[in-house]
């Protein structure tokens, strides 16, 4: 991603406190959009780095423009929300505005297997489960996962390389009523018992720990609750965990299959490390839409 930057020395006012916005070329953005705050004597300098082939140079400059008003009205609102100054002082946000239906990822999931019965669900190597094969081996995982206590209000940890027994587990997570927290096994040790110790899963599975019980299609789980547990690289800190509800992800999802829609005769390559949040797109968004998963080997997505 290619950054386009110029030096500008635009003053601003920052809470209070005189600063510059300074824009210089700096070559690639290693991120989308990238602000840095440094403190000065008299004030406060930001500089937005950004990829061009996402933001145009006045995108960038509203997007300060907003952060200055902000900044400016925090000190006289300490004890309000940002979300008060936000409504008070900036613009209102136009666009289209979409009704999502109010169901869950499970939901959808159902509705899918039962529309592609026999279309292709996901692939390893040489095993390829249709969408019939697919729906009957999660449903009596989550069975056997409700047998041992997994249900609405738990989390569940899933350390299983990429495989079929992967897709499986976070999709009988779920389908169980739970929330499924995915652990790395390439991550260090420590980065692992830090998310277990945080999040408390009532189980951590490995591929060995798939044991079917009676099937399960649905337990009623409502949009609100939690889909799954997802924890921050930890870059600029302790790692911290976020929790996301079903009504999250399927807005996410029929987003993209709104924008850029799959179907039958389409196959996905299911290669992002489970621990970061784009993998959830890769696991789910197919198998909403009768396309097939085709999940790389350990190591094969390099």
């Amino acid at each position: 991603m290619v950054v386009h930057e110029h030096n500008t020395g635009d003053v601003i006012t920052l809470g209070g406190l005189t600063g510059r916005v300074e824009m210089a070329d700096t070559g690639t953005a290693k991120l989308d959009l990238t602000v840095k705050f440094t403190e000065r004597t008299a004030g406060i300098d930001v500089k937005l780095e950004y990829a061009t082939d996402l933001f145009t140079e006045d995108s960038v400059r509203d997007i300060a423009a907003a952060l200055a008003t902000v900044l400016d009205d925090l000190p006289h609102r300490l004890t309000s929300p940002v979300s008060a100054v936000r409504a008070t002082n900036l613009p209102p946000l136009t666009g289209e505005r979409v009704d999502v239906p109010d169901v869950t990822l499970v939901d959808l999931l159902v509705e899918a297997a039962d529309e592609y019965r026999d279309r292709l669900a996901v692939s390893f190597g040489d095993t390829h489960l249709t969408y019939a094969e697919f729906d009957s081996y999660v449903s009596r995982v989550a069975g056997g996962l409700r047998e041992r206590g997994v249900g609405s209000g738990t989390i569940v940890a899933v350390n299983i390389p990429r495989s079929i027994e992967l897709v499986v587990a976070l999709h009988a997570v779920v389908r169980a009523g739970a929330a499924y927290l995915p652990l790395d096994p390439e991550h260090p040790a420590e980065r692992t018992q830090l998310m277990v110790d945080d999040a408390r899963p009532v189980l951590t599975l490995t591929a060995q720990d798939l044991h079917p019980g009676e099937s399960v299609r649905s337990v009623g789980v409502t949009p609100g609750e939690p889909a799954y547990v997802i924890y921050t690289s930890g870059s600029t800190g302790r790692p911290k965990g976020v929790v996301v509800s079903h009504r999250a992800i399927v807005n996410r999802l029929l987003w993209m299959q709104s924008t850029y829609p799959l179907g039958p005769d389409d196959r996905v390559l299911q290669k992002t490390p489970a621990g970061f949040d784009v993998s959830v797109w890769e696991f789910f968004w197919p198998l909403l839409t009768g396309a097939g998963l085709v999940v790389a080997a350990p190591g094969g997505h390099r």
